[in-house]
């Protein structure tokens, strides 16, 4: 089928890794031209806070900040719990 310009999804994805130090790196993609780095620390300490707040000016006609916000930081929980 064919889709319109208009039907643009509202995907967030979320990539992180740790290494054995402890540092972690959140970047997170679904907005924006090009993915963000939303965390790169000594340890994951507050991870989903980050990712939050990366999204906190997420707003466009497809999808709410607040509702980017929240998605983050769930795929940022999820991702910490599959490593």
């Amino acid at each position: 089928g064919v889709v319109s310009p208009s039907a643009r999804p509202s995907i967030i994805c979320a990539a992180l890794t740790q290494w054995s130090s402890g540092r972690t790196r959140l970047a997170l993609g679904g907005y924006g031209k090009s993915p963000m780095l939303a965390m790169d620390g000594t340890e994951a300490e507050g991870i989903e806070s980050a990712a939050r707040n990366a999204y906190h000016e997420a707003n466009d006609e497809w999808a709410s900040a607040e509702y980017r916000m929240d998605v983050a930081a769930v795929l940022a929980k999820r991702c910490m719990e599959a490593i």
